[in-house]
């Protein structure tokens, strides 16, 4: 994927915010040669690398026909398709990171920052090396070289799961409820986007996910991996009883010192 990319004689980054700059500078500090134009409804300043722009009102028109086109979170997939671009053409950088590395990824509607950064904060204490990313603020493509060789912990929004046509080794699947529903047509399909995280998964990946909620249970149901469940049944393999977490009968987490029943729940 990534020699395709670097190959490719025209590269279009759609969206010039913080993402689409750093997939700019990405591409260039990865050695791309070939010509980058960059697209935005509004004109902006443009950043080092860019060799070419398009803006205004038919802006996505415009790059329509370029062989790669990189796509914001801020963007939905269907303009794209609308203006005609083709959908394998378009990719991201949560598409990139999940091809090429090793990644947990977290998603839901509330939580998944907090459950992002306790992940990491877990795994840095057992001294393996990890990097926090995603939407949490610090885009994909500002991680270091490193990065992509070690553990990336990925908080993933339902637009950077969009288009996506990998999973996580391990995806954490949280509470879904209503919300965003200015940018998709229906709860269903924010749903849907959700969802994608554990969409290509297989059998040697892991979904953690809690029964209890509708959208994890339907997860559980599709889920090719490995299961590991949470909740407040009773039969879970993680058991929150108050600000505990019980497994195999033995309290091994003490969640006091968060606060919210839904945070012991994370």
């Amino acid at each position: 994927m990534l020699e395709n990319i670097l190959s490719a004689p025209c590269i279009a980054v759609a969206g010039l915010g913080k993402e689409g700059c750093t997939t700019i500078y990405w591409l260039r500090r990865k050695g791309y040669h070939g010509k980058i134009i960059a697209a935005d409804l509004r004109e902006k300043e443009l950043p080092e690398g860019v060799d070419e722009a398009c803006f205004g009102n038919n802006y996505l028109e415009n790059i329509s026909k370029i062989p790669i086109i990189f796509r914001t979170p801020g963007i939905p997939l269907e303009k794209f398709l609308k203006a005609g671009c083709q959908l394998n053409a378009i990719t991201s950088q949560s598409a990139i990171i999940l091809a090429n590395c090793s990644v947990i990824g977290v998603t839901g509607t509330k939580g998944k920052s907090t459950v992002s950064s306790l992940i990491a904060h877990i795994l840095r204490k057992a001294k393996i090396r990890c990097h926090l990313s995603g939407n949490i603020g610090t885009p994909f493509f500002e991680l270091p070289d490193e990065a992509w060789n070690e553990v990336i912990v990925a908080e993933f929004s339902s637009h950077q799961l969009l288009d996506v046509r990998h999973s996580p080794h391990i995806a954490v699947l949280l509470e879904i409820v209503p919300e965003h529903l200015d940018y998709y047509h229906s709860f269903e399909s924010y749903v849907q986007a959700k969802m994608n995280i554990l969409l290509h998964q297989n059998t040697n990946d892991i979904l953690v996910a809690s029964s209890a909620y509708k959208h994890g249970l339907q997860a559980i149901v599709k889920e090719k991996g490995k299961i590991i469940t949470f909740g407040q049944s009773g039969n879970e393999d993680f058991v929150v009883n108050g600000s505990e977490v019980i497994y195999s009968g033995k309290t091994v987490i003490n969640s006091c010192f968060l606060r919210g029943s839904h945070n012991a729940i994370n």
